[in-house]
């Protein structure tokens, strides 16, 4: 009987960026660096603002280098915990998307967006959603 591979793509965005990796089970299929324009991010305003336009970047790029997610088994975003949590990894619920879009820490990073990039990917490919907190 072979061992099931199970397809993780994570989600890191940054600033300016977004690291994005697909790996099956242990070995990583891709990773890659997407930019996105900081004239853009900037007239966005709230970070909350600039969702739709990261993740249609990265849904752009994910078809220009022919990188299909379905059948993906896990998503974990990068960000989120609002609060002060043990290291570890976390399954996403709503009420972690919803803290995260109200800033209920009261941080305005770009990593915040993680946790509601998982939830997309989650909503379009059926993935269950993570978070890591490696500290």
């Amino acid at each position: 009987m072979s061992e099931k591979v199970y397809r993780i793509f994570v989600i890191n965005p940054g600033s300016t960026s977004t690291k994005l990796s697909l790996f099956e089970n242990e070995k990583k299929v891709f990773e890659d660096n997407v930019f996105h324009d900081s004239t853009v991010l900037r007239s966005l305003g709230d970070i909350n603002n600039q969702l739709n336009y990261r993740m249609e970047v990265i849904e752009e790029f994910l078809k220009e280098h022919h990188i299909d997610l379905r059948g993906l088994d896990a998503v974990v975003g990068r960000g989120g915990p609002c609060y002060p949590l043990e290291s570890g990894t976390y399954e996403i619920n709503q009420q972690m998307v919803e803290d995260t879009r109200n800033h209920v820490a009261g941080l305005y990073h770009a990593s915040m967006l993680g946790v509601q990039m998982a939830e997309v990917i989650h909503e379009k490919y059926g993935a269950r959603m993570f978070t890591v907190d490696p500290t």
